[in-house]
């Protein structure tokens, strides 16, 4: 009887010890998602304006060794494929800006 009692304790006590580590797991796990969906913006708009500068710097490259005279470029990256912000407030400039350089080229 008493060992019956002690591997039934025993048993709970796994199960329990079990469900408290899986949610402690399910809160780190939780708490790194809320960082990174948090910079996921700032992160974006980096990574656009260093392809912004590799542009500016490889367009000015080209002017200064291929022409003789100098030219005034102005230079925007639009990357279409995989915005995530298609429904946030820039929507609206985004498509905007889209259809002005479509119509220009």
């Amino acid at each position: 009887m008493i060992i019956g009692l002690i591997w039934l304790i025993w048993f709970l006590n796994c199960i329990f010890n079990q469900v408290i580590m899986l949610n402690f797991m399910i809160s780190i796990i939780n708490q790194s998602y809320e960082r990174v969906m948090a910079q996921k913006n700032q992160l974006m708009y980096q990574y656009k304006c260093d392809l912004n500068m590799e542009v500016e710097i490889f367009m000015s490259y080209f002017e200064r060794f291929c022409w003789k005279k100098r030219r005034n470029f102005n230079s925007i990256l639009v990357i279409t494929a995989g915005d995530p912000d298609d429904d946030g407030e820039w929507s609206g400039f985004c498509s905007q800006v889209r259809k002005l350089i479509g119509h220009v080229l």
